[in-house]
Parts: structure tokens; sequence; C-alpha cells
């Protein structure tokens, strides 16, 4: 990789800071309009259902629905990558095991589940992730 001359990298990361918070603003309107508590298990079923509207292209496609998909990919997905980190690893997911898998397995298991929709999204993937990959399997 080239070097980038100092004025255009200001810019650059000028552009990104402003995405970054346009994307965050994005997402609270988004979730603060749904009625549910950001980063809790009804929240994570929402978004499962919209990643589904986006995924498989059910439904109509609504801003909301994107805002929200993405917040329950990219969730979980980090929540994937935190329990994977070697210093505490909880869950040995194979390889060939894609994202969307991973999506469906804490969709699935959330929805199974409605009793534990008022306890934190994290310990629901968690549980979700641990009950199909535990680890040293």
């Amino acid at each position: 990789m080239g070097k980038v001359p100092r004025g255009e990298k200001g810019e650059r990361m000028k552009k990104l800071s402003i995405i970054i918070v346009l994307i965050a603003l994005v997402g609270a309107a988004g979730w603060a309009q749904s009625g549910d508590t950001f980063g809790n298990g009804k929240w994570l079923h929402n978004g499962w259902i919209a990643a589904q509207k986006l995924h498989n292209g059910n439904g109509t496609l609504v801003f909301d629905s994107v805002v929200e998909g993405a917040e329950y990919m990219g969730y979980v997905i980090g929540v994937k990558m935190a329990m994977e980190e070697e210093t505490h690893r909880l869950v040995t997911i194979p390889t060939t095991v894609t994202n969307g898998q991973i999506f469906a397995v804490v969709g699935s298991y959330v929805n199974a589940h409605p009793e534990q929709w008022d306890q934190r999204a994290d310990i629901i993937v968690e549980m979700a992730l641990t009950s199909r990959w535990p680890y040293g399997n």
C-alpha cells in the first residue's frame, strides 16, 4: 500500500467519522421507534425478523428493516467474535459455518425462547451459540 498524502488522509478520516455518526443516529432512531429496549431479547427477536426480510427478500423492504436487520447481524457477529477470543473461548464454531447459519441458529433460539426476551441480548446469543457449538467440539 502506498502512502496517502497527509491532507487526503485527513479528509478520508473526516468522511469516515461523518458516516459512522450518521449510521449511529439512524440506528438509534430505528430502535427508539420500535419501543423495544436496545440489547434485550425482544430487540434481538425483531432484528432477526428484519434480517430475514433482508436475506430472503420476503415482505416489503423498508428502511427500518434495513437498520434493524443490520444491527442484528452486526450484534450477533460481534458477540460471536468475543466468544471466540483465545483468552476466554466459549464456543468452537467450525470454519465451514457461514454467518447466515450463525444468524439462523441465534434467530431460531430466540424464537423458541420468548420467556428469555427480557434478558440481555448478549446472554441470549451466548446461550444460542453454546447450545449449538459448545467449546471443545
